[in-house]
């Protein structure tokens, strides 16, 4: 569970960034085990209408400023070798 105190953008990915950096071809891209969670406070959108330098539209752009970003983390899991149901909270909040 993720609760948020503003809207924010977020991707999962079933490798790293370093495995997708190292790989030229989706299938070079190992199996792994974990899930790495991008969360973003904003992304901009894409750019104009075009692939060539477009600017992004007016109500797409992000304008450098700073921004508070706070989002609190609620994992479940159940532990491997007891068996019992747990779960651990992590906050994150930064100034961006």
């Amino acid at each position: 569970m993720i609760q948020r105190y503003l809207q924010f953008d977020f991707s999962a990915w079933s490798f790293s960034i370093q495995d997708l950096e190292q790989a030229r071809h989706m299938n070079e891209i190992p199996k792994t085990d974990f899930c790495t969670l991008n969360i973003d406070y904003r992304q901009m959108r894409g750019g104009g209408d075009d692939s060539w330098g477009t600017r992004t539209h007016k109500e797409y752009y992000l304008p450098p400023q700073f921004n508070e970003f706070k989002f609190v983390i609620q994992v479940y899991f159940t532990d491997q070798k007891t068996g019992v149901p747990t779960n651990r909270t992590i906050n994150y909040d930064r100034y961006l």
